[in-house]
Protein backbone atom coordinates (compact mmCIF):
# COMPACT_ATOMS: atom_id res chain seq x y z
CA UNK A 1 0.00 0.00 0.00
CA UNK A 2 1.31 3.46 -1.19
CA UNK A 3 -0.06 7.03 -0.29
CA UNK A 4 0.89 9.21 -3.65
CA UNK A 5 -1.17 12.41 -2.55
CA UNK A 6 -2.50 14.22 0.58
CA UNK A 7 -4.68 16.98 -0.13
CA UNK A 8 -5.88 18.91 3.33
CA UNK A 9 -8.38 21.94 3.53
CA UNK A 10 -8.64 23.89 6.48
CA UNK A 11 -6.72 21.29 8.31
CA UNK A 12 -5.17 22.69 11.83
CA UNK A 13 -2.68 25.36 10.77
CA UNK A 14 -3.17 24.33 6.59
CA UNK A 15 -5.66 26.22 4.78
CA UNK A 16 -4.94 23.96 1.34
CA UNK A 17 -2.54 21.70 0.67
CA UNK A 18 -1.75 19.65 -2.08
CA UNK A 19 1.37 17.26 -1.27
CA UNK A 20 2.66 14.74 -3.65
CA UNK A 21 4.19 12.09 -2.02
CA UNK A 22 7.32 9.61 -3.06
CA UNK A 23 6.75 5.90 -2.76
CA UNK A 24 9.92 5.28 -1.20
CA UNK A 25 10.53 8.14 1.59
CA UNK A 26 9.15 11.09 2.97
CA UNK A 27 10.70 13.42 5.87
CA UNK A 28 8.96 16.40 6.51
CA UNK A 29 12.06 18.89 8.62
CA UNK A 30 10.77 22.81 9.58
CA UNK A 31 11.10 24.75 12.85
CA UNK A 32 8.40 24.19 15.60
CA UNK A 33 4.88 24.84 15.34
CA UNK A 34 4.92 24.55 11.27
CA UNK A 35 2.70 21.62 11.00
CA UNK A 36 4.80 18.63 10.71
CA UNK A 37 3.00 16.65 13.19
CA UNK A 38 -0.18 18.31 11.56
CA UNK A 39 0.87 16.29 8.81
CA UNK A 40 1.05 12.80 10.16
CA UNK A 41 -2.02 13.61 12.29
CA UNK A 42 -3.87 14.10 8.59
CA UNK A 43 -2.91 11.17 7.71
CA UNK A 44 -3.77 8.90 10.69
CA UNK A 45 -7.13 10.97 10.97
CA UNK A 46 -7.95 9.90 6.75
CA UNK A 47 -7.36 6.14 7.99
CA UNK A 48 -9.18 6.21 10.96
CA UNK A 49 -11.66 8.88 11.28
CA UNK A 50 -9.93 10.12 14.32
CA UNK A 51 -7.24 12.05 15.53
CA UNK A 52 -3.84 10.77 17.69
CA UNK A 53 -3.67 13.75 19.59
CA UNK A 54 -7.00 15.27 20.44
CA UNK A 55 -10.47 13.90 21.66
CA UNK A 56 -11.80 17.64 20.48
CA UNK A 57 -11.63 17.32 17.00
CA UNK A 58 -13.05 21.01 16.71
CA UNK A 59 -9.33 21.63 17.28
CA UNK A 60 -9.09 20.29 13.65
CA UNK A 61 -10.70 22.35 11.95
CA UNK A 62 -8.87 25.96 10.98
CA UNK A 63 -9.43 29.14 13.33
CA UNK A 64 -12.47 31.04 11.66
CA UNK A 65 -13.40 27.81 9.12
CA UNK A 66 -16.68 25.87 9.36
CA UNK A 67 -15.05 22.48 7.91
CA UNK A 68 -11.91 20.65 7.53
CA UNK A 69 -11.10 18.15 4.70
CA UNK A 70 -8.92 15.45 4.49
CA UNK A 71 -8.48 13.54 1.38
CA UNK A 72 -5.09 10.83 0.68
CA UNK A 73 -4.56 9.06 -2.94
CA UNK A 74 -3.37 5.83 -2.29
CA UNK A 75 -2.56 2.49 -4.28
CA UNK A 76 -3.17 -0.62 -3.32
CA UNK A 77 -3.43 -4.54 -4.60
CA UNK A 78 -6.71 -3.40 -5.39
CA UNK A 79 -6.02 -0.67 -7.76
CA UNK A 80 -6.17 3.01 -6.53
CA UNK A 81 -8.23 4.63 -4.64
CA UNK A 82 -9.49 8.06 -3.13
CA UNK A 83 -10.45 8.34 0.97
CA UNK A 84 -11.63 11.52 1.95
CA UNK A 85 -13.05 12.78 5.49
CA UNK A 86 -14.93 15.44 6.04
CA UNK A 87 -15.91 17.21 9.40
CA UNK A 88 -17.78 19.63 9.65
CA UNK A 89 -18.06 22.14 13.16
CA UNK A 90 -21.66 22.99 13.26
CA UNK A 91 -22.86 19.64 13.82
CA UNK A 92 -19.98 17.93 14.42
CA UNK A 93 -20.70 15.38 11.70
CA UNK A 94 -17.75 13.49 9.66
CA UNK A 95 -18.53 12.36 6.35
CA UNK A 96 -16.39 9.68 5.04
CA UNK A 97 -15.60 8.96 1.04
CA UNK A 98 -14.33 6.21 -1.13
CA UNK A 99 -14.12 7.69 -4.50
CA UNK A 100 -16.66 10.12 -3.94
CA UNK A 101 -18.84 7.72 -3.04
CA UNK A 102 -20.48 8.37 0.92
CA UNK A 103 -19.78 5.29 2.98
CA UNK A 104 -20.49 4.45 6.51
CA UNK A 105 -17.72 4.77 8.81
CA UNK A 106 -17.60 0.84 9.46
CA UNK A 107 -16.98 0.24 5.81
CA UNK A 108 -14.80 3.17 5.68
CA UNK A 109 -12.05 2.30 8.69
CA UNK A 110 -9.25 -0.74 7.36
CA UNK A 111 -9.23 0.76 3.54
CA UNK A 112 -5.72 2.37 4.32
CA UNK A 113 -3.91 0.98 7.55
CA UNK A 114 -1.67 3.42 9.36
CA UNK A 115 1.46 2.94 11.77
CA UNK A 116 1.95 5.54 14.10
CA UNK A 117 4.93 5.56 16.65
CA UNK A 118 5.41 9.04 18.51
CA UNK A 119 7.73 9.80 21.66
CA UNK A 120 4.99 8.62 23.84
CA UNK A 121 5.30 5.45 22.73
CA UNK A 122 8.93 4.64 24.12
CA UNK A 123 7.61 4.92 27.84
CA UNK A 124 6.57 1.46 27.38
CA UNK A 125 9.64 0.26 26.87
CA UNK A 126 11.57 3.21 28.81
CA UNK A 127 9.14 3.48 31.60
CA UNK A 128 9.11 2.61 35.03
CA UNK A 129 7.68 -1.27 35.54
CA UNK A 130 4.15 0.50 36.32
CA UNK A 131 4.42 2.30 33.13
CA UNK A 132 5.32 -0.47 31.01
CA UNK A 133 2.48 -2.98 33.00
CA UNK A 134 -0.27 -0.39 31.83
CA UNK A 135 0.78 -0.07 28.85
CA UNK A 136 0.74 3.75 28.93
Amino acid sequence: MRIDKLLLRNFRNYKQLELTLDPYLNIFVGANAQGKTNLLESLIFVASGHSFRTKSEEELVRFGEKESNVEAHIEHRQGRERLRVNYHLQNKKKNYFSNGVELIRSDFVGRLIPVLFTPEDLAVVKGSPQVRRNGV
